[in-house]
């Protein structure tokens, strides 16, 4: 199994240089049911490079809408086992950190 290949191509193309863009208006279908639904979110946000802060802030944020799925995505993140990181992880970890730490600080400044 790879985690997060989707994810993994978006990402790499960006490390690359190219852009990468997402249209909200193609639609796709899953075939084949995910059965661990958001164990292997959280396995994929490890894999990927994902820090716990940004994995914990993103479970957060999606606990609303998908408490159960949530649950299971943070613990899949801590529960990776012996998962190696893939080749952009780093790139992605550092990416994560800035974004978070900007959003963050608007969110400070807002309530400032």
């Amino acid at each position: 199994m790879i985690y997060g290949y989707e994810s993994w191509l978006r990402f790499k193309f960006i490390q690359m240089g190219l852009k990468a863009r997402v249209f909200p208006q193609v639609q796709s279908r899953v075939r084949r049911r995910t059965r661990l639904k958001g164990l292997n979110d959280g396995r994929a946000m490890y894999v990927l490079g994902y820090g716990l802060a940004y994995a914990t802030a993103r479970v957060v944020v999606n606990m609303r809408e998908q408490p159960a799925d949530s649950v299971r995505a943070l613990a899949g993140y801590l529960s990776h086992g012996d998962l190696e990181r893939c080749d952009i992880a780093g790139w992605v970890g550092a990416r994560q950190k800035r974004q978070f730490t900007r959003k963050v600080r608007q969110r400070l400044a807002r309530l400032l």
